[in-house]
């Protein structure tokens, strides 16, 4: 092993630490079909001079062009990437997984955090110090630069530690996806797609060992905000959010890998057929939306249009086939899943979610701002059955009697048991164990008084009210 001083080290992380950042902004800083756009230059200068910096305090080429041209914004470019051992032999410290970390440029705010914190709370196996260090951060409003790798501090470690080498696999197998899902749009016989679709494959099928070695990892990735831009967070993070949460709930790797090509090709295929696009969409070839959803720049759509549009697409689409190479599990039920992450994350990037302290609260401000009310009780519903049970003064309707009430015993709504009690305030009636019932879209939590009023009412029929708990 060769000898390296302090100082040698030192060189080497920081320029590995920059090499990755400037990959990472090249890639998050992608807009679609912006012609004389320089955005590149820089990065790839970044990226060359960090690669001569290490070539000459280490006396070897760490970092190799790949042997393939990426089509970027009318422009062709030869990113600096590296094989898989190249990245691991970046040092002979990489062999020790430590702790360092990549500052991740984000301008998310307080009350996001808090929002993701209760997500967090949700999934198996998320402890209480892993959720608490969210809520640190959050009290402590250092949110401008944060790092996406445990231990989840502000980018101060010492460089004497070096990254961890899945922290490149990461960012480079979400740009090889990226441009992946790029030549799909633009592939025309069928024997050119089914190349690209076993490119897609292979890079999916790395990011799923990704999430199995590193499941905590990987979802933070995916919670990572750029800018209001979805050049980093969509369709892969709809992507990567479900498969992270099929993996929780002991999918095996085939039927992640089912699920997760059939959501990338969906999201990316159908988005632009469902919703303003310009010529009349043909719904006997789904797949012509892919150069729509290029050529007409979703990513670059307000916030409120993009979950207008998830909305469409989950209703539109959810009961139409899916693309499939092997018929393991049923594909409607995780892109259903798919697209609530898609506008639960497009909400809380909005100013008026932001309020939203909780999923329940995030999904009936949002079914508040659309029109689309056919379909938000199937949504609600959905949304319910995987975040968990209603809250306890959560303002709901009675389907089939025309009823507004205030939950008052948490529980389920429609097919999952136990059903939840809910209090009338107009009529001071209360009915017990309803199953017919939706979330109210644009009505908040109740407030205390009423609360109180609700529970001290309920009360009266069972022994032992003090197990019901009022939300502060």
């Amino acid at each position: 092993m060769k000898h390296r001083s302090r100082e040698h080290i030192i060189a080497i992380n920081a320029a590995s630490r920059k090499w990755l950042k400037a990959l990472y902004g090249l890639f998050r800083n992608v807009k679609t079909y912006e012609s004389n756009n320089d955005i590149f230059s820089q990065p790839i200068s970044i990226l060359q001079q960090c690669e001569a910096i290490i070539f000459e305090l280490d006396g070897q080429l760490q970092f190799k062009f790949i042997e393939e041209q990426f089509f970027m914004n009318d422009l062709w470019i030869k990113p600096i990437l590296s094989e898989r051992q190249n990245i691991f032999a970046l040092s002979d410290h990489f062999k020790r997984h430590f702790l360092g970390g990549i500052m991740v440029q984000n301008r998310t705010s307080r009350e996001d955090w808090t929002g993701l914190v209760s997500v967090l709370k949700k999934i198996p196996d998320i402890d209480e110090t892993f959720a608490q260090t969210f809520n640190n951060f959050a009290s402590q409003q250092r949110i401008e630069t944060l790092m996406f790798l445990p231990p989840f501090q502000i980018d101060e470690s010492p460089l004497e530690l070096p990254l961890h080498p899945s922290l490149f696999s990461a960012v480079i197998n979400y740009l090889k996806l990226y441009f992946a899902l790029k030549d799909y749009a633009d592939s025309g016989d069928i024997e050119e797609k089914v190349a690209v679709l076993r490119r897609i494959q292979r890079v999916t099928c790395e990011l799923i060992d990704l999430v199995q070695k590193h499941p905590r990892l990987m979802l933070l990735m995916t919670l990572s905000q750029a800018d209001n831009q979805y050049a980093f967070c969509h369709p892969i993070n709809a992507m990567l959010m479900s498969v992270c949460q099929g993996f929780f709930a002991k999918r095996t790797k085939n039927e992640l890998l089912d699920f997760a090509v059939a959501i990338l090709l969906h999201d990316v295929g159908r988005y632009m057929n469902d919703y303003e696009t310009t010529s009349q969409p043909d719904k006997t070839h789904p797949e012509k939306g892919v150069k729509e959803f290029f050529r007409l720049g979703y990513l670059q759509r307000n916030i409120d249009l993009r979950a207008k549009i998830a909305l469409s697409h989950h209703y539109f689409r959810t009961k139409q086939g899916y693309p499939q190479f092997r018929d393991t599990i049923p594909l409607g039920p995780f892109v259903e899943l798919a697209s609530i992450n898609i506008f639960y994350d497009a909400l809380i990037s909005n100013s008026y979610g932001r309020q939203c302290a909780t999923p329940h609260d995030a999904i009936r401000c949002l079914l508040s701002k659309t029109s689309t009310n056919r379909y938000t009780g199937e949504i609600s519903k959905l949304f319910s059955q995987f975040m968990g049970p209603l809250p306890v003064g959560s303002w709901v309707q009675l389907t089939d009697q025309q009823k507004e009430g205030m939950v008052v015993a948490s529980g389920y709504l429609a097919t999952q048991y136990p059903y939840p009690d809910i209090f009338c305030p107009d009529t001071n009636e209360l009915i017990c164990s309803q199953k017919k019932i939706k979330i109210l879209p644009g009505r908040v939590i109740a407030p205390a008084s009423l609360i109180g009023r609700a529970v001290k009412h309920h009360a009266q029929f069972f022994e032992n009210p003090c197990e019901w708990q009022i939300p502060k």
